[in-house]
């Protein structure tokens, strides 16, 4: 039942960033890997910090019951005996978390920093990544 309501985002255009090194910052306990880093040297020598975050959006339509589901719970809430996720385990194991090794879908924003770590640019993309 859980793939009636998923999509297939083969054709949305996505910034392949599968060369750099990933790596994820959750907490090692974590069951939703979501967030991952990378450093990148561009062509004048500067840094390019990479801040990805999984997009759900991949697989999940806009207005879809899981969708509106998820923005009624707005997020996951960590309590002291349980963790109560924002969307299915399912999706989340399956579909949308940054595992290690795998091309995945993501949101990524890309910063470059001047000497002092002051922005001197930064763009926003749809992404594959491999943690």
């Amino acid at each position: 039942m859980m793939s009636s309501f998923l999509q297939d985002d083969s054709n949305v255009k996505r910034l392949n960033l599968t060369y750099l090194k990933c790596f994820t910052i959750d907490s090692y306990e974590t069951s939703e890997i979501d967030d991952a880093i990378s450093i990148e040297i561009i062509k004048t020598g500067a840094y390019k910090v990479w801040i990805h975050i999984a997009d759900p959006s991949a697989f999940i339509p806009l207005n879809s019951p899981i969708d509106l589901e998820a923005r009624i719970k707005g997020t996951s809430i960590y309590l002291a005996d349980g963790t109560k996720p924002m969307l299915a385990d399912k999706i989340l194991s399956e579909k949308i978390s940054l595992e290690s090794g795998k091309i995945k879908q993501a949101i990524s924003v890309g910063v470059i920093l001047d000497e002092f770590g002051g922005i001197q640019e930064y763009e926003l993309t749809r992404s594959i990544i491999r943690p």
